[in-house]
């Protein structure tokens, strides 16, 4: 399986960069591949062993979203519009861009807000039917408000098979089942809340509930 990784990555930011290091160990581990859109692809590439995309190149990105299987939007504080309006904005396109291509996606351990009424109104209408597993009760209350499809957790491992099939919680872990919803991979709501990450241009190393 190939795993399309977006975030902040690429700018050389420590809790940005330590999320991904997470995420691809994760991704790694349970026999897949991550193919990340990075700021510094060439840097990214070298740096993780991963194949990295330019996130800012239209035909790039367009042709590596039709290539991987899911892609997870996160993790960090990517949806919000106090600092820039055009960085939601490009978040939400890369999700909306990766449905368009039929692919399933998933806000991964994000926090949610601080958003514009505005904002609100483009968050509430791109995420319709994603699953968005938040980091943070107050980001989990906060989607809820909005009518997004919610749930409590930061683990990959929730959302991955592992190669030789199922996911962590299927092999006895704690975390969500997969169960299929219209021909694609779902999970089920998590009991158990995982640890999140810092925010973005926090530069703390997160905790992201990895076993």
């Amino acid at each position: 399986m190939r795993v399309g990784v977006s975030g902040y990555y690429g700018f050389q930011n420590a809790g940005d960069e330590a999320i991904l290091e997470a995420i691809v160990q994760e991704v790694r581990a349970r026999g897949h591949q991550a193919v990340v859109f990075s700021n510094n692809p060439a840097e990214t590439a070298q740096r993780y062993g991963v194949e990295a995309v330019k996130r800012t190149h239209p035909l790039e990105v367009w042709k590596a979203l039709g290539q991987i299987d899911l892609l997870l939007s996160g993790g960090g504080g990517l949806l919000q519009d106090k600092t820039s309006s055009l960085s939601l904005w490009y978040y939400l396109t890369m999700m909306g861009l990766a449905r368009r291509r039929g692919k399933a996606v998933y806000v991964f351990n994000q926090s949610l807000g601080p958003l514009s009424q505005r904002g609100e109104r483009r968050v509430r209408r791109a995420l319709r039917g994603v699953p968005c597993y938040f980091r943070d009760e107050g980001s989990l209350e906060y989607g809820r408000g909005l009518g997004l499809e919610v749930h409590l957790g930061a683990d990959p491992a929730l959302l991955l098979p592992s190669a030789a099939g199922g996911t962590r919680a299927q092999h006895g872990g704690a975390g969500a089942q997969v169960r299929h919803r219209g021909g694609q991979r779902q999970p089920a709501q998590t009991g158990r809340p995982a640890a999140g990450g810092g925010p973005r241009g926090g530069g703390s190393s997160p905790a992201t509930g990895l076993r």
